[in-house]
């Protein structure tokens, strides 16, 4: 059986000359001080904090690590480190994979974290009933067992060598109190129990969400904090003017110029670009975009330099393609560049005119992004209708309803490329633009089934070639965001790679 090792922190390769230099003396890092209320300006109001429902957005999943844990914590390279389980094993076909939990951990509920809770909430994610959209991603488990109360059997259908980063790493993989779940039946997703370091005491939807310290958590000594009120302020400058007037104490942004901006009046802020790209995703079931001619059109009138410079003054990076930069299994995929030269000449082949709405955020950033965009198609002879939607009515339709043609979107790279699995294949869970490629298909379930690595890289090559050529979605721009805050907000982490406005307060502590 091999094991699946759980790594620490990395290291740092020191150049020679870094070597040779006599090292400063390290100033005493200052003790953590207890207590206090941290007040957070969120980006948007979260729908849920159910792991079941549609919770994936940066807003959501801040307040969900505040009050969940997770199984483990994938990290950028794909490795994973140990959370609520302390070990994962595979069987050498990949087919049974066997958790082993942390003992002793409750739900602030005080009902016992143990492989029945695991098992219940896995089983539930599977019922259709639920509406998970991690339904397709889940019913690949054919039996969960349970033959110990800190050990959880998955069996699968077929192997899946990324098993952990794909599903008990996965965001719907935070465990609920399996006695929280039927007591609150409906309302679970504003009265969510959870194993982590805060747990809610208030779930005002418009206003404010308040959790308060675990003085149970697992983790001993933390959290520091004593309780976080989250504010949903949707709009950027408010969001920046209430930090700034000392009525919020953090906020969350993903515009690097406040990040200047606030540096600039004495804040604190860490930019951080992540794994993924803003896009545009397209409904490959009507026209215009079943055709891959138009699809292409569309991509090549994009000019993604002046795209980045006109959004961000140039400090992001364009994007290129699902994969992230420098990843081995890209294969020099020829993904659009730009050429309206080009692009003309396959909408003439076309012979039609090109119209359709494009769906994007209300917020001033999201209006400023469908605006360039709307220009560069006008420039090549198509017109793109704007139609801002909050972002509770951009998931609904997008995600829930699948009632779009075209909309602006924010995904992320996977650190194991069987995240295409999920994004491009025919049954992917996030593949709401219903793309099909039956020979991408075929790649995509080959490379999942197989562990050895050679057969992993070339079929990811190949598909991510394909994807190239297809054009099934539109890539704009590296996923960038901020945290900004007080400077009295003390030890805040870097905001997640897969949300680059996701951070965990679990050791952030307030300088009084």
């Amino acid at each position: 059986m091999r094991t699946q090792r759980l790594l620490g922190a990395g290291f740092c390769a020191l150049t020679l000359a870094q070597s040779l230099a006599a090292p400063a003396p390290a100033a005493p890092a200052p003790t953590p001080q207890a207590g206090g209320t941290l007040n957070v300006g969120l980006y948007a109001q979260p729908a849920t904090l159910d792991p079941a429902g549609r919770s994936g957005d940066a807003g959501s999943q801040a307040v969900l690590y505040a009050v969940y844990d997770p199984l483990i914590d994938i990290q950028r390279d794909g490795s994973y480190h140990s959370a609520l389980a302390t070990s994962v094993e595979r069987s050498p076909d990949s087919r049974r994979w066997t958790v082993t939990l942390r003992q002793g951990v409750r739900f602030h509920d005080g009902t016992p974290f143990n492989a029945q809770a695991v098992a219940a909430h896995f089983k539930r994610l599977a019922d259709p009933d639920t509406r998970c959209t991690c339904l397709p991603t889940v019913q690949a488990i054919t039996a969960i067992e349970t033959p110990a109360d800190d050990t959880v059997v998955f069996r699968l259908a077929s192997g899946w060598a990324s098993f952990p980063a794909q599903v008990l790493g996965a965001s719907f993989a935070f465990i609920p109190s399996p006695t929280a779940v039927a007591a609150a039946g409906a309302d679970y997703g504003i009265r969510p129990v959870g194993t982590g370091p805060f747990k809610l005491v208030q779930f005002t939807r418009g206003d404010r969400i308040v959790v308060e310290r675990n003085a149970a958590y697992w983790r001993a000594g933390l959290p520091h904090l004593e309780r976080i009120v989250f504010r949903p302020l949707p709009d950027e400058q408010t969001r920046l003017q209430s930090l700034r007037a000392g009525d919020i104490d953090l906020m969350q942004t993903i515009n690097p110029l406040q990040a200047e901006q606030a540096r600039a009046a004495g804040l604190q802020a860490r930019i951080n670009i992540g794994l993924g790209s803003q896009m545009v995703v397209l409904d490959h079931s009507r026209a215009p975009f079943s055709d891959p001619r138009v699809r292409r059109a569309l991509a090549l009138a994009v000019n993604r330099e002046a795209f980045v410079k006109l959004m961000t003054n140039g400090i992001c990076r364009p994007g290129q393609g699902p994969l992230g930069e420098g990843s081995p299994y890209d294969g020099q995929a020829p993904w659009p560049g730009y050429d309206p030269k080009t692009a003309r000449e396959l909408l003439a082949a076309y012979g039609k005119p090109v119209a359709f709405e494009l769906l994007t955020l209300a917020s001033p950033e999201g209006r400023k992004q469908a605006e360039i965009l709307q220009r560069m198609w006008r420039a090549v002879g198509v017109q793109a209708r704007l139609a801002p939607l909050d972002l509770p009515q951009l998931i609904d339709r997008v995600l829930a309803k699948k009632n779009f043609e075209a909309a602006t979107w924010v995904a992320q790279e996977y650190p194991d490329p069987d995240g295409l699995f999920e994004g491009f294949h025919s049954r992917g869970r996030f593949n709401y633009m219903r793309y099909a490629n039956p020979q991408l298909d075929a790649l995509l379930e080959l490379a999942r089934v197989n562990a050895d690595p050679k057969v992993r890289l070339e079929s990811y090559q190949q598909a991510n070639r394909i994807l190239a050529e297809d054009a099934p979605v539109i890539f704009l721009m590296r996923k960038i965001g901020a945290i900004i805050h007080k400077p009295s907000v003390r030890n805040v982490p870097p905001a997640q790679w897969a949300g680059v406005q996701i951070f965990r307060a679990t050791e952030i502590w307030l300088q009084k």
